[in-house]
C-alpha cells in the first residue's frame, strides 16, 4: 500500500479548495530521504544518505552513495534495490526498483 501525505508540487505544499491536498507520496520520502542528510530529522537523526556529499564525486565513491541510500530506504521501511547510473550536479540518474 502506497504512503498518503501532503501533495507537493516543485516542493511547494498543494492546495484545493482552500485545503491541503492529500496523495501518494512515497516518490516524495524516497527523494526527501537521498536529500537529507544525518540530523535534519530530529526523531531519527540518523536517517539520511546526503546526496549532497555526493555530487561529483569520483565514481569510487558512488557504492557507499548506494549503501546509504539502501540503508535510509531500509529504514524507512523500503526494501528496494539502488542502481546509480551517474550522479554529478548536471545529471543525477539513480534507478530504485524492487
Amino acid at each position: 500500500m502506497a504512503r498518503q501525505d501532503f501533495k507537493l508540487d516543485s516542493n511547494v505544499l498543494v492546495i484545493k479548495n482552500n485545503d491541503l491536498v492529500i496523495g501518494e507520496s512515497d516518490q516524495q520520502h524516497i527523494t526527501d530521504l537521498i536529500n537529507s542528510h544525518y540530523g535534519w530529522f530530529r526523531e531519527f537523526p540518523l536517517l539520511g544518505a546526503s546526496a549532497s556529499d555526493y555530487q561529483n564525486a569520483p565514481a569510487t565513491d558512488l557504492p557507499k552513495f548506494e549503501s546509504a541510500i539502501k540503508e535510509a530506504l531500509k529504514t524507512d521501511g523500503y526494501q528496494k534495490k539502488v542502481k546509480i547510473n551517474e550522479f554529478t550536479s548536471e545529471s543525477q540518474d539513480i534507478v530504485i526498483y524492487e
